[in-house]
């Protein structure tokens, strides 16, 4: 009987691990990029072909999971997890990486890049994602981010509503009540012993 629940034991738990270690493992962003076109009038269509030339780049690197969002003022942020160093990836597409409409540049063949005055001009540069975890390598110093759009209103004026007030002072009731006729039982209890437990009346 024991060696039937030991061995359901044991397959319960080799299950239980296996479903554990057959989830695919996510990395979180470690590196990010943040590109910035210097030109203002540049069409989605440009900034789309520019985004996948760089992440064509960036998988060639050995980048896994890349994200791109839109910043304020036409910013491009891109995250990814990677291996190599940030400066590693920064000189890659410092050298590999021409962004004129989102084509590739191969070596100095000139006839597959467009010509000058269809070329977009950008500024990147490429960051390592601090994780929160690692706070001793801010070195005692701690930026904080300050929020105060949620600061701005403030109501001093606290409303309770007598009901609240009111169950209150029942429960405080209800405690005192329940204290005082603790005591008095145990008072009882503790005096029993002097009452003679004799029926009172004549002798016969």
């Amino acid at each position: 009987m024991n060696s039937r629940w030991y061995i359901s034991i044991l397959i319960i738990t080799l299950t239980f691990l296996g479903s554990i270690a057959s989830t695919p493992q996510v990395a979180t962003p470690n590196q990010e990029i943040v590109l910035q076109f210097s030109s203002e009038n540049v069409s989605p269509q440009d900034t789309l072909n520019a985004i996948t030339s760089l992440k064509q780049q960036l998988e060639f690197a050995g980048v896994n999971d890349i994200k791109v969002q839109t910043l304020q003022g036409g910013q491009l942020k891109i995250t990814y997890f990677s291996n190599s160093d940030v400066e590693d990836i920064k000189t890659l597409l410092s050298k590999e990486c021409a962004l004129d409409l989102g084509y590739l540049s191969q070596g100095n063949n000139q006839s597959n890049t467009p010509s000058e005055e269809k070329s977009i001009k950008y500024n990147f540069d490429v960051y390592e994602i601090q994780q929160a975890d690692n706070i001793s390598d801010l070195e005692g110093k701690l930026a904080l981010e300050p929020k105060t759009e949620n600061d701005r209103i403030f109501n001093p004026n606290v409303l309770i509503s007598a009901k609240e007030i009111d169950i209150d002072a029942k429960e405080n009731i209800e405690k005192i009540a329940y204290k005082l006729s603790r005591t008095i039982a145990i008072a009882i209890d503790n005096h029993s012993y002097k009452i003679p437990e004799v029926r009172a009346g004549p002798v016969i």
